[in-house]
């Protein structure tokens, strides 16, 4: 997403480590504010909150008020939207028993699936680009033209994709601006919204500067240490 500024770090559980800077990014474009005091940058994170998370990040249209999961009554109240709205598009299934699970901890491999599920198209070369699906587009760097596509899912044009064209191409989903990034569009029609700000990006049509995203409750909670290893060089 390159993000390109940071909050204050008012975390009173947040150091300075590998993982500083990204939560600070994250806080700053709304995704990600812990729960007014700490930020838990060490404990593992339950299948509601990386999709409440990446719903945001995202800017996936909230979903219903329920969803057709066995343990339906056990999904917050905060997270029910984007899991309604990841199971209705298909982003996200149940495990054995057609269970949510939300307050079980997700895995790498499940997250790189919803990933997978989520993005069509991620684009990190400069030059004449023709997406391909319905899903969610992702333009990483400068210099990139989308030609003669139909863009039906979320374009996100990351902090460092600059001016961004879209030549001949039918754009009906929303436009997700991070930091400066803009689209010029030349024979295209749009009849999709437009979102961002100089943060980060989030759901909406045509504001210029949509307030950030409500941050989701961190459940007060003691857990054990995360026992993930990371690699700093990733």
């Amino acid at each position: 997403m390159d993000y390109q500024t940071k909050a204050e770090n008012n975390f009173a559980d947040l150091g300075t480590a590998y993982y500083t800077d990204p939560i600070l990014r994250v806080a700053q474009a709304g995704i990600m504010q812990g729960d007014g005091k700490n930020v838990r940058p060490k404990d593992k994170i339950t299948r509601e909150e990386a999709v409440s998370m990446l719903a945001r990040a995202l800017s996936v249209t909230v979903g219903g008020s329920s969803t057709n999961f066995a343990d339906n009554s056990r999904i917050s109240s905060w997270a029910m939207s984007n899991v309604a709205a990841f199971a209705e598009n298909g982003y996200i299934a149940g495990r054995s028993g057609n269970r949510f699970e939300p307050k079980a901890n997700i895995t790498r491999a499940e997250v790189v699936k919803l990933l997978d599920n989520m993005v069509s198209d991620y684009i990190t070369e400069s030059g004449t680009a023709t997406p391909k699906g319905t899903g969610i587009v992702i333009v990483k760097t400068s210099g990139v033209t989308l030609n003669k596509t139909k863009l039906s899912g979320t374009v996100v044009l990351g902090g460092k994709a600059g001016e961004v064209k879209a030549t001949d191409c039918e754009i009906t989903g929303k436009v997700v601006k991070i930091h400066n990034s803009t689209l010029v569009t030349s024979g295209s029609t749009s009849t999709g919204g437009s979102a961002g700000g100089s943060s980060g990006g989030s759901s909406g049509g045509g504001s210029s500067a949509p307030a950030a995203p409500s941050a989701y409750p961190l459940p007060k909670v003691k857990r054990p240490p995360r026992t993930w290893a990371y690699s700093t060089t990733t």
